[in-house]
């Protein structure tokens, strides 16, 4: 059950001090890395979505009609989706701890940093007001995990595509990063 829900949520996530200063990275790749100060951003990566709903079926709902009257999300059996997406990366920290404290881009209404969470047998996302960046270590934002929530997409995002995606840290300032629009690769 715990796996069935957490695919769900994976699949519905396809659907999370200082003066600040400002830096555009380079154009990149899923494996090229950016860097702010002490802070190196690596392995960034948008999940496709479609800026009008779609309906996310599994296998067993194929052929099962969905209206968007029905109900839905994690426990309905269907859920409408699409005009949410998510961000992943790996902020590695080479100086004094910091956090990311906002993230914002021009693709979507909304952008929140998120967590996944279980309650009980559920997994659900939990919004946060800061993912901490350790001194010497590192943040890993991946799904089933932190994450940079992109709500409300304003146009489809296809693999292929790249994004801009602004990082606000409490210390090192702001980092715009361009940010490829892929499926996740198997865990």
């Amino acid at each position: 059950m715990k796996r069935l829900m957490l695919g769900l949520l994976v699949l519905i996530l396809a659907a999370c001090g200082s003066e600040t200063t400002s830096t555009t990275a380079p154009s990149t790749s899923n494996g090229a890395a950016n860097t702010l100060g002490s802070l190196t951003i690596e392995g960034s990566f948008a999940r496709p979505a479609f800026a009008a709903a779609t309906i996310m079926q599994t296998p067993t709902m194929a052929t099962t009609p969905v209206s968007p009257t029905m109900g839905g999300g994690m426990s309905g059996g269907s859920a409408m989706m699409g005009s949410n997406s998510a961000a992943y990366m790996t902020i590695r920290n080479s100086g004094t701890a910091d956090n990311l404290i906002s993230a914002s881009t021009d693709v979507a209404g909304k952008v929140e940093l998120h967590t996944v969470v279980a309650d009980g047998d559920v997994m659900r996302m939990e919004q946060v007001e800061k993912i901490e960046v350790p001194a010497n270590g590192e943040a890993l934002l991946k799904p089933g995990g932190f994450h940079v929530m992109l709500l409300e997409v304003k146009q489809d995002l296809k693999v292929g595509d790249t994004i801009d995606l602004s990082l606000t840290f409490e210390k090192a300032g702001t980092i715009t990063l361009k940010v490829p629009v892929q499926m996740p690769s198997a865990q």
